[in-house]
Order: structure tokens, then C-alpha cells, then sequence
């Protein structure tokens, strides 16, 4: 019953095929262009599949994709296993240590509202803090708390057909509003072409989402600047029809 486990990675990029990617990463391109002079190295933390690290790389930065599933890491690595300026880490973003220092750290996909509690919060901007070169940035996205509360989307339901399989995905969104989460239990059923069961499986993702004023007290408190807040389909200031929100803020110096 967790998370991005075997089954659902071989299937995840299937399920976010029709996600622009490219859009989004010409945003943040520019986010990060006006705000840093010439960057060299970007930590791309739960990289997945490794889309948004291979589209960086683009920008003429060493990008190393990290990811605590080993089945993503597996996944990416396939994919861009001849890519230049891309290479793959496996561990759990909230443990990890480098001696290698990166001007950027980019967390994309909502990655931050994987971190439920609020320790996990802080571990996530201290690791963030540790490994970044002074004033190297963050980049990163998350649920938008007066979003999530008016869209709510309780019940979701997903198709994908390729050449071989019918890939349903049946998510069941349980609500924990005292601790601003949700639980998405994902059913995932794959059916040939004659639509006869091949696999069906659950994933549960805990969801947490926050508002602005949060995001800026977590920054503060760890040694960040807030620079910018977006809505990353608009590039907007998000409002309550924005599921979701993207932040840059720069490590402080001298603190």
C-alpha cells in the first residue's frame, strides 16, 4: 500500500503522458534565469521517471535526478541511460547528504506535499539548505491549500489506451481536513485488448496541501528568501481555482 512501488512506476508515465512537461519547464526556466547568473549543477529531488531532469539539462546544467523509489530510479535510468549531464541517485530526500554542492535544487510534481508532518517539512528545507551552494535556489511546487478546498475533486478516474493495454486508474480521495491532508487510493487495472484483467493493484499517496503564508514561515525559519509564487498553468499568482503552486525562494547568507 505504498507509494510509486514496481507495478505503478512501469505504468507512470503512461498515466501523465498528455502532462505538458515542456510548458512548465520553460516557466520555471525563466523563474530560475531571472533570478540566478548562470547556474552549473541542479539537484532534481523525486525526479520519478526523470522527465523534468531531462528537460533541465536543456539549460546546460549537470542534473542529477534523485528519487527514494529504486523503481523510478530503475525506470529513469533506462530511459536516459545515454543522456549526458544526467545521472541518477536513489534515496530518500529527507536523508540525504552530499559533499557536492548544487546552485539549484529543483522538487517538482507536488513532491513537497509528500512530506505530511510538519518535522518532515523542515527536513525537507534543511536537506535543501545543506547541499546548495550560497544563494543557490529552490524551486518547487505543492497542493495550494484554498485550491484544494474549493475545487475538491473527492473522486477521480483516469484511461489510458496504448497499442497493447487499457490502463484504468480509480482514485478514491480520503479526506484528514484537521491535518490539511488527503489519502488517494489508487486502483490500477490493466486489461488487453480484449479487455480480459492482466493486473490490478492499489497505491495510497498522502497528500498534504498548505497555503502561502505556511510556505514562507518553513522558508523563513530555514535560512530562505521567498522570491516568487505562481500558478505554474498560468503563471499567476494562485487563486482559489489553482490546485496547485509553485514557489522560488534563495538560500540566505551570512545568517
Amino acid at each position: 500500500m505504498g507509494s510509486f512501488n514496481k507495478s505503478y512506476s512501469e505504468y507512470y508515465d503512461l498515466l501523465y503522458k498528455k502532462k505538458d512537461y515542456q510548458k512548465e519547464y520553460l516557466l520555471i526556466k525563466k523563474l530560475i534565469k531571472k533570478n540566478l547568473n548562470r547556474p552549473k549543477k541542479l539537484l532534481d529531488m523525486g525526479c520519478g521517471t526523470g522527465k523534468y531532469s531531462n528537460l533541465l539539462t536543456k539549460m546546460k546544467l549537470k542534473v542529477v535526478g534523485l528519487d527514494k523509489s529504486n523503481f523510478m530510479i530503475k525506470e529513469a535510468k533506462k530511459k536516459f541511460k545515454r543522456k549526458k549531464n544526467l545521472s541518477f541517485i536513489q534515496s530518500d530526500l529527507k536523508k540525504f547528504r552530499s559533499n557536492e554542492k548544487f546552485d539549484i535544487v529543483s522538487a517538482l510534481f507536488h513532491i513537497l506535499s509528500y512530506q505530511t508532518t510538519n518535522k518532515d517539512v523542515d527536513k525537507f528545507f534543511k536537506t535543501c539548505h545543506n547541499i546548495l551552494n550560497p544563494k543557490g535556489v529552490i524551486i518547487f511546487d505543492f497542493w495550494f491549500k484554498p485550491g484544494v478546498l474549493n475545487l475538491k475533486q473527492p473522486n477521480k478516474f483516469r484511461k489510458v489506451t496504448t497499442k497493447i493495454n487499457n490502463i484504468i486508474r480509480l482514485t478514491t480521495s480520503n479526506w484528514f481536513k484537521k491535518h490539511d491532508r488527503i489519502d488517494d487510493v489508487h486502483e490500477m487495472l490493466i486489461f488487453d485488448k480484449k479487455n480480459k484483467l492482466k493486473k490490478n493493484f492499489i497505491e495510497t499517496h498522502k497528500m498534504r496541501y498548505f497555503d502561502v503564508s505556511f510556505i514562507k514561515t518553513k522558508l523563513k525559519k530555514n535560512n530562505f528568501q521567498f522570491l516568487s509564487c505562481v500558478d505554474i498553468s498560468t503563471n499567476r499568482f494562485p487563486t482559489q481555482n489553482s490546485w496547485g503552486a509553485l514557489v522560488l525562494a534563495k538560500k540566505k547568507v551570512n545568517e
